[in-house]
């Protein structure tokens, strides 16, 4: 059914260029000159377009638009090795499509995640150095107050077993 009305299609507006959008999936070259570019659009079966001038090709994977005239399906054997009928068309020019899929649209994105990165990066390491300055200022702090603020002062010997001892008769004294 496809054939047919590429067929009448074809016949009907054979002069008129129509576009073919899609994803290149092969380039084959031609022994007797030209090259078959392999069109896979997302809807639909592949599209061989004869392209005259092999210098100025799309690259595999490139999302392109072709301006094509239709000419009549071809019979030919697929990579697969079964024998199939492909819509034919010559190509008169092409143009890159930008999509988001695109390999541009991906360099792009990467960048952008890589600068965020760093810039989170940075964020985190000035955070963490002005945090330290903050201990270090509250380290300062303690050691400004004045001699017996917030303690009392004790007649506790110093060597801390007997300071303990002291403290366990204190309280003994204080519970009897």
């Amino acid at each position: 059914m496809l054939i047919l009305g590429l067929s009448l299609i074809t016949s009907v507006q054979a002069a008129e260029p129509t576009q073919v959008w899609g994803r290149v999936a092969q380039i084959d070259v031609v022994d007797r000159g030209g090259t078959h570019v392999w069109l896979r659009p997302e809807l639909g079966d592949p599209v061989r377009v004869q392209w005259q001038m092999p210098d100025v090709l799309p690259e595999v994977g490139d999302e392109v638009v072709f301006q094509v005239r239709w000419q009549d399906p071809v019979v030919d054997r697929a990579r697969d090795g079964v024998v199939r009928t492909w819509p034919t068309a010559m190509g008169v020019g092409w143009q890159p499509v930008p999509r988001p899929g695109s390999k541009r649209y991906a360099d792009v994105m990467t960048g952008l995640l890589a600068i965020l990165g760093v810039i989170f990066v940075g964020v985190l390491l000035l955070s963490r150095s002005s945090g330290q300055g903050k201990r270090g200022s509250a380290r300062r702090r303690t050691e400004a107050l004045p001699s017996g603020w917030g303690v009392e002062s004790t007649d506790l010997p110093a060597d801390p077993a007997e300071a303990l001892a002291e403290l366990a008769r204190r309280a003994d004294e204080e519970n009897t």
